[in-house]
């Protein structure tokens, strides 16, 4: 392990169980299960996000697509994502993708352009909150877009996957790379399925948006889609059929009393409460109706009239009647919930009795919106073709670059590319007197000017001669890296089987006024690109210029002490780096300025009024619970029938436990954590990974706006429109 020198110390101590029993102990016995304690197992090694199961390795080893992007099964949703084959729980969906923080954007937005309040909202909805992308402690108002999820759907009820953060990784410096910067270095964000997901079934995501104003766009358009009280209902409308059949929905006759209910018609609803206010029985209905003409007979009393055999008195007539009757109109969320088979009505009631709430109706439902993968293949685009890695041949300070999954055709369209419409304004950041961030949002006008872009304008598409840029996402889209003219190996184009074609007649304002983008462009192969092998385009000579020309002048412009001396949280992770105890930092160099310590705690317990970490299976879901801390002593711990004992690890011991891959088993840290709300609170047996270096607000690489490279990738002219070129001289 290379570990900072400035990080290194030594300890003083003693240990009184031996390594090598550590070792045996280790080799000998199982893992502990949930609350297990004692000496017929070792504590649980702790798993990060990213190393959860042997079998998360997503979907895409064989010569098959794994996922589809095709029209969604919500009405008017436009576009989602489609699981090709079946994925057991907790597997891992497509591949790993980037997160793109943006900081500040209130500030830069509406208190410098007041155009960005009406436009671009579009976007907004689209950003995630920075505690579920680990981006929260960047800066005062950090939002994040993830392109992975922004492909799937969310839902009410429906959603069968999660979202886990990225990491922090560090693969650039700012004293020796040119690209430092300009490039996100949050990557692994991923979908996990939180169930098992059919063949032909839609993802769901749930979705923590960034502010309230995308939060009420989610309600609003959730009126789309059934919601929990809808399931409840329709629950309550088959539990009242079963009781009704006695259980057996199997026989002719519940099969068409089902059938009747589905054939219910407000007319019908509305003439029996007509007639029952008058104190009608259902008798005298079916006869007064019958007196009247054919022209008057009601379908739905004909039918069971047939059931009970002309006894219409009968009570088994009155309860078909009103189980039909409390069906709600066919443009209802309940009764599109309603199963239309028999097979799927089995499906939404067996084994009642041991159902949780909707799940049984929750399946019927997922049952009957299945697509084929004939019509996947039909309507959709394969969407699992890029995987990222880390490049070195086209462009080395890119730092990571998308692969090929499997080997593609000339021609062959690679991956579908949605994309968002945005002004280019809304990426400009501003500068104040008193500086950037939260602390100049009371600045007037005259006191701020123009200092750069958000790190996003490198990964969008523009035109020289519009103000519109498009933000792609999907899998893989945003780590596809500049070719070159001559060496690119795919191409853009149009979507004609997932793009909505009247987009490309609207002005840039009347698209950054829409509900939904319905832009699609698609990536195409230009020849035949082999697994494994990096896919690249043509970022166009207007951006080729400016890097040239930035790289040319970068020596001059960014080296200083400064920089020199900077170590990225992210690095000190990746290596390891020891952590100090008080008495340790007085005699050894401290961490560097920028970075701080913090404690994930939200597994925290109390036990004999000692506050104690409890092992979780899964750490850094999100930043709610992450708090400033300090190391207060080093431990080694073994768990015993009489409980769990403790020593203080001396340096020695420390060592070879981590060169033998024991530290995350054995080593646990006390700490105290600094919060808010209940102030400074000493907690016992943190693991390393429950402690990491972040980055102090606003020193990351990312606030590297006025420094750092930044252009977007511009695309052929044809790809542009002439609607869409305002910028165009008329000269």
């Amino acid at each position: 392990m290379v570990v900072p020198h400035a990080i290194k110390f030594l300890l003083v101590g003693a240990v009184v169980l031996s390594l090598a029993h550590a070792q045996e102990l280790q080799k000998q016995t199982p893992e502990c299960k949930d609350g297990q304690q004692g000496e017929d197992c070792h504590p649980p090694t702790i798993k990060s996000v990213h190393e959860e199961d042997d079998n998360n390795k997503g979907n895409n080893n064989d010569d098959e697509c794994g996922f589809y992007l095709a029209p969604s099964t919500i009405p008017g949703a436009g576009l989602g994502v489609y699981a090709a084959s079946k994925i057991a729980p907790r597997q891992k969906i497509l591949n790993d993708d980037v997160v793109i923080p943006l900081v500040d954007v209130k500030y830069h937005t509406t208190n410098h352009n007041s155009e960005n309040n009406r436009e671009n909202w579009l976007l907004s909805n689209y950003l995630h909150d920075s505690s579920s992308t680990m981006t929260a402690l960047e800066g005062a108002d950090i939002s994040s877009l993830v392109p992975l999820t922004m492909v799937a759907n969310t839902h009410p009820v429906l959603n069968n996957a999660d979202m886990r953060p990225p990491e922090n990784r560090d693969l650039l410096h700012r004293n020796d790379d040119v690209g430092a910067g300009a490039v996100s270095s949050y990557h692994g964000v991923q979908l996990v399925s939180a169930c098992e997901i059919q063949a032909g079934e839609e993802i769901f995501v749930p979705f923590v948006a960034a502010d309230d104003t995308a939060n009420v766009w989610r309600l609003q358009w959730h009126q789309h889609t059934p919601s929990l009280a809808d399931f409840d209902k329709a629950r309550d409308i088959l539990q009242d059929f079963s009781a009704l059949v006695k259980g057996d929905v199997t026989s002719k006759q519940s099969e068409l009393i089902w059938r009747l209910c589905l054939m219910s018609n407000t007319k019908w609803v509305d003439h029996k409460e007509t007639a029952f206010s008058k104190g009608d029985t259902l008798q005298e209905i079916y006869d007064s109706l019958k007196k009247e003409g054919k022209d008057n007979t009601n379908p739905i009393l004909e039918r069971i009239y047939q059931l009970v055999k002309g006894n219409m008195s009968s009570k088994k007539a009155e309860a078909i009647w009103d189980l039909i009757t409390s069906i709600p109109s066919t443009d209802t969320h309940v009764f599109r919930l309603l199963p239309k088979t028999m097979d799927n009505v089995q499906l939404a009631l067996e084994d009642e009795e041991h159902q949780q709430g909707n799940a049984g109706l929750i399946r019927a439902t997922v049952q009957a919106n299945l697509r084929s993968l004939e019509w996947l293949k039909k309507n959709g685009v394969c969407i699992d073709n890029l995987q990222p890695k880390i490049t070195e041949n086209h462009t080395p300070q890119a730092g990571y670059g998308a692969f090929a999954t499997r080997d593609i055709s000339v021609g062959q369209v690679i991956a579908p590319v949605p994309v968002l419409p945005v002004n280019q304004t809304f990426l400009e950041m501003y500068k104040t007197v008193g500086g950037g961030g939260s602390s100049s949002m009371t600045m007037t006008m005259n006191h701020v000017w123009k200092k750069g872009h958000q790190l996003l304008l490198n990964y969008v598409y523009g035109h020289a001669e519009s103000s519109l840029l498009l933000i792609p996402y999907g899998p893989g889209v945003s780590y596809i890296n500049h070719g070159g003219s001559e060496q690119a190996n795919a191409q853009l184009r149009w979507s004609k089987k997932l793009s909505d074609s009247t987009m490309l007649q609207k002005s840039p304002s009347a698209l950054l006024q829409l509900e939904r983008s319905g832009l699609v462009l698609e990536l195409v192969a230009l020849r035949d690109i082999a697994k494994d092998e990096e896919v690249t385009i043509d970022y166009g000579t207007s951006w080729v210029d400016a890097w040239m020309q930035y790289t040319g002048s970068w020596n001059h412009r960014v080296r200083s002490s400064e920089h020199v001396t900077y170590t990225s949280a992210a690095k000190l992770n990746h290596n390891r780096a020891y952590l100090l105890t008080p008495s340790e930092r007085l005699l050894y160099p401290s961490y560097p300025d920028n970075v701080q310590l913090y404690c994930f705690t939200s597994y925290v317990t109390r036990s004999d009024g000692i506050l104690r970490w409890t092992e979780p299976k899964i750490l850094f879901n999100s930043t709610q619970h992450v708090h400033p801390c300090e190391v207060l002593e080093r431990q080694f711990e073994e768990r015993t029938e009489k409980g769990i004992f403790r020593n203080r690890l001396d340096y020695d011991r420390f060592t070879q436990m981590e060169q033998d891959g024991l530290e995350d088993t054995y080593v646990r840290y006390d700490v105290v954590i600094h919060t808010s709300e209940q102030g400074d609170l000493k907690v016992q047996g943190l693991p390393r990974k429950a402690i990491q270096f972040l980055d102090r607000s606003y020193t990351s690489d990312l606030h590297m706006s006025s420094t750092s490279f930044r252009h977007p990738m511009f695309v052929p002219d044809d790809l542009f429109p002439l609607p869409w070129l305002d910028r165009r001289s008329s000269l």
